[in-house]
């Protein structure tokens, strides 16, 4: 029998975020339990009915929120990939294993998303979102903030949103950074703040140090919401400043401000602009076709496996989605997930990037997944596979004209040696 009360399950991760969020639905009227994931969740909870719990404890999550006759679950919060070694499992665990797999082997970050979402589903829960429970949390239209955007800014917004919806279904992109025109970053599997980093380091490395530039952050189409909103708080604003740029721009109603009251001042005393824009017009979510005639030869002894043909078409659709800006050199994908593009970083850099960024599976398991497609590897030449084994990735793909008659023969060699799949590349009659 129903007592009229609204009860409201957290699943937190990591950061404050959760906090805010029961916070809010507290004010709201919720009664709130959280459940807290142990070597994730480091906000202070003591306020609020708590449980906490393993990696592996899918049982006790479980019955923690029917045990306070939950029915409404959030989930909210960082999560990094699990320590196998770490995981403690439940009976919950090995009994909910199908699932569990189906999970680790969904590919990119929105597979993965829904897959979890299903999980929880199918134990009778109803997912909800933050804007459900906490409206207040999400930045609305115009400035944020005493700065606003400029002109030129709008112009790089506008090419940002642009560069996330013809990215949108290879679920990568969330985050751009654009200056006058010119694409500098596209966000990978490293997340945001990384990706910051690296803008800040090119531009003292590569480029001359300039007071200009937007970080976009906006969800990908198709993105799933109800867990996976981008998310910027004044650890953003003071990253974005560092690296030079002049604001942070963000799809208007679609996006969390974490910490409002500190990322409003960070912003202020960086003179940094926030602001929630409107979608603007430009080029349709990519569609999974190739506007070239795709070409590949294998070279060396080892094939390459049917899941790595998928990887393929992901990484050419990917370069071919965004060949009308003229970037993307080179490009990673492990098990349908695009982990990195390169753009203007260079590619030892790129591939150094790689290294840290395998997959769930990948990591369980520690098998080498995933390929790098090379626009050319001229700085590599014939330590192109040694880069490519540091990365834990299964093979390499280079443009026809990617390498030296010599540099292909001893790459093909290497390749054979190590059982790393090896091929040329060729896209004819690419559409601009």
């Amino acid at each position: 029998m129903s007592t009229g009360v609204r009860r409201l399950g957290i699943l937190a991760g990591g950061g404050n975020l959760p906090r805010e969020v029961a916070e809010q639905a507290t004010a709201s009227g919720f009664d709130v339990h959280v459940v807290a994931i142990d070597g994730e969740a480091d906000a202070d909870f003591s306020q609020f009915s708590v449980s906490r719990v393993n990696w592996g404890a899918i049982g006790k999550m479980v019955s923690s929120f029917r045990a306070k006759d939950i029915s409404d679950l959030i989930i909210v919060g960082s999560v990094t990939r699990p320590d196998i070694r770490a995981v403690k499992p439940d009976l919950g665990f090995f009994r909910s294993l199908p699932k569990i797999f189906q999970i680790v082997a969904a590919g990119g970050d929105d597979s993965t998303l829904r897959k979890v979402i299903s999980f929880f589903e199918s134990h009778g829960f109803k997912i909800r979102g933050v804007p459900d429970v906490a409206p207040s949390l999400l930045i609305g239209s115009g400035p944020f903030g005493a700065h606003t955007a400029s002109e030129t800014d709008h112009k790089d917004i506008a090419i940002g949103f642009d560069i996330v919806r013809r990215l949108g279904m290879f679920d990568v992109g969330q985050g751009i950074v654009v200056n006058d025109g010119v694409i500098e970053a596209i966000e990978g599997a490293e997340g945001t703040d990384k990706m910051l980093h690296r803008v800040a380091h090119m531009r003292v490395t590569k480029f001359a140090k300039s007071q200009r530039g937007v970080l976009i952050k906006r969800p990908k189409p198709g993105q799933e919401l109800r867990v996976d909103l981008p998310t910027i708080g004044p650890d953003t604003a003071t990253l974005a400043s560092r690296a030079g740029l002049a604001g942070i721009a963000v799809l208007q109603n679609a996006t969390i401000a974490a910490r409002r009251e500190d990322l409003i001042v960070a912003a202020n005393e960086s003179e940094l602009f926030i602001e929630g824009c409107e979608e603007t017009s430009g080029s349709e979510n990519a569609k999974d076709n190739f506007s070239g005639d795709i070409s590949f030869v294998q070279l060396g002894t080892v094939k390459m496996s049917r899941r790595n043909e998928s990887d393929l078409r992901q990484a050419v659709g990917v370069l071919e989605a965004i060949a009308p800006y003229e970037i993307g050199g080179a490009v990673a994908v492990a098990r349908n997930h695009v982990l990195s593009i390169e753009v203007g970083e260079g590619l030892e850099a790129f591939m150094e990037r790689v290294k840290g960024l395998r997959q769930w599976g990948g990591r369980i398991v520690r098998d080498r997944v995933g390929m790098a497609i090379f626009g050319s590897a001229e700085p590599y030449g014939t330590r192109l596979v040694s880069a490519v084994l540091d990365a834990g990735l299964a093979g390499l793909i280079v443009a026809s004209d990617g390498l030296s008659r010599q540099e292909w023969s001893t790459a093909i060699v290497n390749a054979n040696n190590n059982k790393v799949f090896i091929g040329a590349l060729t896209v004819a009659h690419r559409d601009s």
